[in-house]
Parts: structure tokens; sequence; C-alpha cells
């Protein structure tokens, strides 16, 4: 990558050397970046619940099966990953943004609700 400012190139290092460095977190060792890419993926399988569900409400079919698809396209990738074997996976990087995933979710198939009859 060409860099016009030698700083903008030092300050890009320093978020990578950040974000990539190996933390503890409860008992668990790992980068910023692995943490977030995990919570990223919880947080769309909770997000994908929550719509799949309240979509059944809606009694639309199509957006029943179609939410529903798309949901186990994902719930797929979920279970065919490794368990998380340490207390901080388990306690915050799965059940948090799962629960707020699902919440948005919900909140937004029950705004959407009124425009899809």
């Amino acid at each position: 990558m060409l860099y016009i400012c030698p700083k903008l190139k030092k300050r890009e290092m320093k978020i990578k050397k950040i974000i990539e460095k190996e933390r503890k977190m409860m008992d668990a060792n790992e980068t910023i970046k692995t943490v977030s890419k995990h919570s990223i993926v919880n947080f769309t399988h909770g997000l994908l619940s929550g719509l799949a569900i309240a979509m059944v409400a809606s009694g639309n079919y199509i957006l029943i099966g179609l939410s529903y698809y798309i949901f186990k396209r994902f719930d797929s990738l979920i279970l065919n990953r490794e368990k998380y074997k340490t207390k901080f996976g388990k306690d915050v990087v799965f059940p948090i943004p799962s629960t707020l995933g699902f919440m948005v979710g919900c909140y937004i198939s029950f705004s959407i609700k009124p425009y899809l009859k």
C-alpha cells in the first residue's frame, strides 16, 4: 500500500499491533481480532434466529421459509466450528452477543411486521 504521509503508516502499524496482540481475558489468551470475529458471528446468529421466529407471526409463508433457510445455513456454520473451551467463551463471547442479536432481530421484525401483510 502506498502511503502519502508516513504518519498514517505508523498509525496503521500501531493499530494492527494492538488488534493482533494476544491478551488474557478471564481464562483465555486471545487476540481482540478473534474475539471480535466470534462476537459478530454470534450476534448475527442471534439476529437471524430472532427474525426467523418473528416471521412466523407474520403469516407470510415465503418469508417464513426464506428466513428459516438463511438461519439454518448460518446455524450450520455455528454447529461445525470448534466449541468454546474456556469460561470466557462460554460465559461472554457466545451468550451476550447472541442475546443482543436476538433482541435486535425481534425488534426489527416486529417493526416491519405491519408492512408485510
